[in-house]
């Protein structure tokens, strides 16, 4: 009897061990399919970030350049942190750009049409990559972002003064 009883309490151990091995097999999965419309968020607000930042800085530097244009000053050096400016002047010409270019926001396919089953520990690794690629991005896209700011501060410092002096002269 005592054997039994025994063999019984043993069999409700395993018998509860086996759920909770299915259940942390299975929580995985259910957290990978609970954090992918969150990464997707994460992904969309990063790949936004890096479009604004973008289309900002090039726009601020267009207007600052014909603000200096127009006011006859000798232009800044434009703070440019790979050096490759003056390589791009020398080695060729750019095509004129229009002075106003819409903002188009980048598009790219959401996570959850990739055909990676992201519940395995394959699509775990993959999903890892996919964030930290995304990460990346906007750390690269964003990255130099304070000494465009310290550069633009300066040049529109520089025309601050030049700028009100012509406001008072119309008035």
């Amino acid at each position: 009897m005592r054997k039994n009883i025994t063999i019984a309490i043993l069999m409700v151990i395993v018998a509860g061990l086996s759920i909770s091995l299915y259940r942390a097999r299975r929580y995985p999965k259910t957290f990978v399919a609970e954090m992918l419309p969150a990464v997707e968020k994460q992904r969309q607000i990063c790949d936004d970030l890096a479009s604004q930042v973008d289309w900002l800085r090039k726009h601020l530097e267009k207007t600052i350049s014909e603000l200096e244009a127009e006011y006859n000053l000798e232009p800044m050096p434009v703070y440019d942190p790979y050096n490759i400016l003056e390589e791009m002047k020398t080695s060729r010409p750019r095509p004129p750009v229009p002075f106003v270019v819409a903002y188009e926001k980048l598009q790219n396919q959401p996570y959850d049409t990739y055909t990676i089953d992201f519940r395995n520990e394959e699509g775990l690794c993959k999903l890892s990559c996919l964030i930290n690629t995304t990460s990346l991005f906007a750390l690269n896209s964003t990255g130099h972002t304070e000494g465009y700011i310290d550069n633009f501060y300066q040049r529109l410092q520089r025309l601050e003064p030049i700028i009100k002096k012509d406001q008072t002269k119309q008035k």
